[in-house]
């Protein structure tokens, strides 16, 4: 039993392939790792979630919170950071389903995670993988972390978070996204200084960057381990937490 928990956790930390793990556990056939990875899965799941603790308004998160946030009166109500995630996976051999996997900005096959991250740096929040919603917005909305927020929670965003009055107001919550304009408009001085803050603030994409230290994030994901990339982005998050906070 302790092998199998090892091979996981090999696989996961250092991305070792699934025949060298055929190999250096002696086993008969490389199918033997798969179903290994898949009964470890989602036991470390339903082990690991519950630490993934989401953060108390008042309680907390201003007891750990950064004086960078505490000193800023936009900033101080803010309990969870938003983010996305692209991973690359392999081209599917599908038309329908390499069309909606594909970003032309990256060029690649991807599959999507939203991560919300505390003030001080801990992931709190990590959607299912998603390989047809094309915008940060959209996975919000799909992975129901609005119903999370309570009335007075601010959360921070990129500016690909676009929520609008409606959607936001029946939770009585305030979305903190950098200025945008359109393409060719100056943006003011103020709103420079504002995107400036924000991009200091917004340490979410350090914690995303720090969960790829487990190497499988960092591996092209098979067209078939899709339905894994799950289980695998939050055991991954995880261990990223029990390695400290980013700030």
């Amino acid at each position: 039993m302790s092998d199998e928990l090892l091979m996981l956790l090999m696989r996961l930390r250092l991305g070792v392939h699934v025949e060298l793990l055929r190999i250096n556990f002696k086993l008969s056939h490389h199918s033997r790792v798969s179903k290994t990875l898949k009964k470890w899965s989602p036991f470390l799941v339903r082990t690991l979630g519950p630490t993934l603790v989401w953060p108390l308004q008042g309680c907390n998160v201003k007891r750990h919170m950064p004086q960078s946030f505490r000193s800023h009166p936009s900033y101080r109500n803010i309990c969870v950071i938003l983010d996305r995630a692209e991973f690359e996976m392999e081209s599917p051999t599908a038309l329908s389903l390499d069309s909606m996997t594909y970003l032309n900005y990256k060029g690649r096959n991807t599959v999507k995670v939203l991560f919300g991250v505390t003030p001080d740096g801990f992931i709190s929040f990590v959607s299912k993988a998603y390989t047809l919603a094309p915008y940060p917005i959209t996975i919000a909305l799909k992975s129901g972390i609005l119903d999370r927020l309570t009335s007075g929670d601010d959360s921070m965003a990129d500016e690909g978070f676009t929520l609008s009055n409606s959607e936001l107001q029946p939770h009585g919550l305030n979305l903190v996204v950098p200025p945008f304009r359109c393409r060719g408009a100056q943006f003011s001085s103020e709103e420079v200084e504002c995107r400036k803050e924000i991009a200091n603030l917004h340490i979410v994409e350090s914690c995303i960057l720090h969960t790829r230290y487990c190497r499988v994030l960092c591996n092209r994901i098979p067209v078939s381990s899709v339905a894994g990339a799950s289980n695998a982005a939050l055991i991954c998050a995880v261990l990223t937490n029990i390695r400290g906070p980013i700030c």
